[in-house]
């Protein structure tokens, strides 16, 4: 009998409004296609229209091309050409080899060399080709008077910082404060202790959205130190994620894929097995073998019990499903793996989950002998004294009460995703002199009294390092189109030097890295090969403390929870104006162009909604409408919400108040 699969819960349910939709494929416009002419023939027939119309207004602009006088070294015209670099994301550099075509990058893939993505790379990193050109960069210095808009250029920025500054420096900055994007750049961490040096008084704080500092935060606890797990999952045979997605959110997903990857092969020995206990599905929950939707807040109700069934087992004695329910059972068979199989099983914890359980899992993994095996550590370079909220939080009520004259923000748009109970745009609005660099006059940008263009990824000389610690070098690969200067070069000409080379800034900040007896020449392969090897961060071997006793708090079992998560098409928000990535369906859902309030079916049903239906969204006095998408598999009473959407200042694509354009979703 052949099989009949079904494509959504519409389908499956067979509704009226579904047979519509199918009936007519699009339910606005099919019936307007000519009486016996498939869509896919109307489309051919109209797409041949369009493009000879449009062939016959074209007029091309009489160009002379004349040839170099002095060729570049190794270029040959309409030769493509392949040049390694890196993108930063959450202060995590992604090695990447980008193809050019006549000094034009055109095409991006995973740099080879690379010990974390061996030749593959994200959805983000393909789609840097696209935000190089977009038209809605932000195109040179403006300055806001007002409701006023008017372009400057970098002398007339410089005079007004030498200005400001100027003022600063009687004080030591005590007014000055500057609030960054998380970086792992030695260049930006060598001139932020220049600049701190020049204004002692001042203030330095990073911010991002989509940070790990409940990772760092439980590591202090578990360890006493800020250490980072790395993870081998070629030696782990049992796998056991709760509420973490390795394959995918995971700053180090693409080696964790390619590392799973490897053991699913059962001619090439062992399978592994992969427990998944989450509250939304990602893209590690579909990979899954046996999957537990739990809500994120029950987490550590289960991490007790699998804490018991552990002990009970390393105990010599069979641990026991406590009922014939699904759970338990999964559990058992979860905790008889992980002892069986001690020194080669793995246990990771998203980010989401508070620090006690992300010690926790520390103290778990050491009792089953993992650490060391397919469990290592290395140190922190990105923790701080401050988490990213308890920054911007500082900074906001610094701003509010007057204690900010002047406020450097290098990247990012705390205007648009600061949490909804830190009222950062008040506290802006309060700074005389606040300054923005950033790609795109944003959220942010149309806050402050001056917006400085900043370089693209591709346009710049950097520094950062990879998950493992492994330093990567990026090199312009065209000259910036929008006269752009990058973080680094900002803060040097903040510290005094109008005229910095970003070229010497690196080179001087990665010396201490390179070979001592061949400075130049282990430069030049760094630059080459985009990273040196052998510069991963120095493994420790720290030791669980006592930890204190976990907390028996269980929430109520029908109490809804909310649960955030960075986009996988948008990340924060960030990449709201690229439309491919807006047209790039989600894993799951498939949704495009929109956000959605994620349901199981059973709570949709609870509720009273259905898939498509509006509903609204309160927490703390804040609230959003949000579609409805109902999902097989989420949590029950576990509401999802991806980051990233509802932008007004993001470009024709993501949404622009300004000029017309309606924000893309709602956030």
């Amino acid at each position: 009998m052949e099989k009949k699969y079904w494509r959504s819960l519409e389908e499956l349910n067979s509704t009226p409004e579904f047979e519509e939709v199918l009936h007519r494929e699009f339910p606005l416009a099919a019936s307007e296609y000519p009486e016996g002419v498939s869509r896919r023939r109307w489309m051919q027939i109209m797409g041949a229209s369009v493009a000879l119309a449009g062939a016959t207004g074209c007029r091309w602009e009489d160009e002379k091309i004349a040839p170099s006088v002095t060729r570049p070294e190794g270029l040959i015209p309409g030769e493509p050409r392949k040049f390694a670099t890196f993108m930063e994301l959450g202060g995590q550099a992604e090695s990447l080899l980008v193809t050019c075509y006549d000094g034009r990058p055109i095409k991006v893939e995973g740099n080879p060399d690379s010990p974390q993505s061996r030749g593959a790379s994200s959805v983000f990193a393909q789609s840097e080709t696209l935000s190089l050109y977009d038209p809605d960069r932000a195109v040179g210095v403006v300055e806001y008077q007002g409701k006023s808009r008017y372009g400057r250029d970098w002398g007339a920025f410089l005079d007004y910082a030498e200005t400001v500054l100027g003022q600063a420096r009687k004080s030591d900055g005590a007014k000055l404060r500057v609030l960054a994007d998380v970086s792992s750049s030695a260049a930006r961490k060598a001139l932020q202790e220049k600049f701190a040096e020049l204004y002692p008084q001042s203030k330095w704080y990073d911010y991002t959205p989509c940070s790990r500092d409940n990772v760092y935060e439980g590591a202090r606890l578990a360890f006493g130190e800020v250490v980072r797990p790395q993870f081998d999952l070629t030696k782990a045979n049992i796998i056991v994620c709760l509420d973490e997605d390795l394959l995918s959110e995971h700053p180090a997903s693409l080696k964790n894929t390619r590392d799973w990857a490897s053991r699913r092969d059962p001619a090439a020995g062992p399978m592994n097995r992969l427990y998944v206990v989450e509250s939304r599905y990602t893209t590690t929950g579909i990979s899954a073998d046996h999957r537990l939707p739990t809500r994120s807040v029950d987490l550590g109700a289960f991490l007790s019990k699998l804490e018991a069934q552990v002990q009970t087992g390393l105990s010599g004695k069979k641990a026991e499903a406590a009922s014939d329910d699904y759970a338990d059972k999964v559990l058992a068979a979860m905790a008889e793996d992980l002892v069986a199989n001690q020194g080669s099983s793995v246990i990771a914890i998203g980010a989401s989950q508070p620090a006690e359980l992300q010690a926790r899992v520390h103290k778990l993994n050491e009792q089953l002998g993992n650490v060391g095996e397919a469990v290592k550590y290395t140190k922190e370079p990105l923790a701080r004294e401050l988490t990213s909220v308890e920054a911007l939080r500082t900074l906001t009520d610094e701003m509010q009460s007057g204690a900010v004259d002047t406020l450097i923000i290098l990247g990012g748009n705390p205007a648009y995703n600061a949490p909804g109970d830190i009222d950062f745009v008040t506290a802006l609005s309060k700074v005389p002199n606040a300054v923005h660099l950033g790609e795109y006059e944003d959220e942010t940008s149309l806050l402050c009294k001056w917006h400085l263009p900043k370089t693209h990824p591709f346009e710049q000389w950097g520094d950062s390092r990879s998950y493992d610690g492994t330093l990567c070098i990026a090199q312009p690969l065209i000259q910036p189109l929008h006269d752009g200067k990058s973080e680094v070069e900002l803060l040097a000409i903040l510290c005094g030097d109008r005229h910095p080379v970003a070229l010497d800034l690196i080179k001087e900040a990665v010396k201490g890295s390179l070979d001592s007896m061949a400075v130049n020449a282990s430069w030049r392969r760094g630059v080459h090969d985009g990273l040196l090897k052998g510069s991963s961060l120095e493994a420790v071997s720290p030791k669980v403390k006592d930890l204190p006793a976990a907390k028996a708090e269980e929430a109520s079992a029908e109490e809804l929870e909310l649960v955030f998560y960075a986009s996988p098409q948008l990340y924060d928000g960030r990449f709201a104006n690229s439309g491919w990535l807006q047209e790039t369906p989600d894993s799951v859902t498939k949704i495009t162009w929109d956000n959605a309030a994620i349901l199981a079916p059973k709570t949709a049903a609870d509720l009273g909604v259905e898939a498509d239906s509006v509903v609204k969204l309160i927490l703390d006095g804040k609230s959003i409408e949000l579609p409805v998408y109902v999902l097989p598999g989420q949590a029950p009473n576990s509401v999802a919400v991806a980051l990233g959407y509802g932008r007004t200042a993001a470009g024709l694509v993501g949404g622009d108040v300004a000029r017309d354009v309606k924000p893309v979703g709602e956030n």
